[in-house]
């Protein structure tokens, strides 16, 4: 990890890219250590780089769909490896959650339909989520070639299907996806 994101002093102060933050950063330098910029934010404003001038950025992602059942596309895979590349970031937040979902496979003939959400959506905390997401998890993180730190999602709702608390699908998480101790 690179020493711009340790402190032997105590915790670094990242913030969330937002509109005020570059004239933050620029008239209280010392009050950030690092700037998040989400992968989707850049692809639409390249000039949220600017603040890598100042201050170390971590790149956050919302379009890996980690946790679902369709694998992200191979072209947004490649964008957000470049994206890793230009920002230097020691490391890709993603969260813990489905951007793309099938449909039923009851689905008449022509092929399952992929349907994107739109959002985020925290997936059933079950067995066959975890291991989807730990294989998923590990595949990705080979692939870009940094580490990538799992973000919960907020639960909007309870799913049906879900047999495992929040804190027990991280913490099995933990224990079967390639994650630092």
């Amino acid at each position: 990890m690179s020493q711009a994101f340790c402190s032997s002093s105590g915790p670094a102060i990242g913030l969330a890219y937002a509109g005020y933050v570059p004239s933050l950063v620029e008239e209280h330098p010392q009050s950030v250590d690092h700037g998040e910029i989400p992968f989707e934010l850049l692809q639409h404003d390249p000039g949220v780089l600017a603040i890598g001038e100042r201050k170390p950025i971590v790149l956050h992602c919302a379009s890996l769909s980690l946790a679902g059942t369709v694998p992200c596309s191979e072209a947004v895979v490649e964008q957000i490896a470049g994206a890793i590349e230009r920002t230097a970031t020691p490391w890709l937040g993603e969260h813990l959650a489905y951007v793309t979902a099938q449909a039923a496979p009851s689905t008449p003939a022509g092929g399952i339909p992929v349907h994107e959400v739109g959002y985020t959506v925290a997936p059933p905390m079950n067995e066959r989520t975890l291991e989807r997401t730990a294989l998923a998890a590990e595949r990705y993180q080979n692939r870009l070639g940094v580490p990538l730190l799992v973000e919960n999602s907020p639960l909007y709702y309870h799913s049906p299907s879900s047999t495992l608390s929040q804190v027990e699908f991280m913490a099995r998480l933990c224990d079967l996806a390639p994650v630092g101790p």
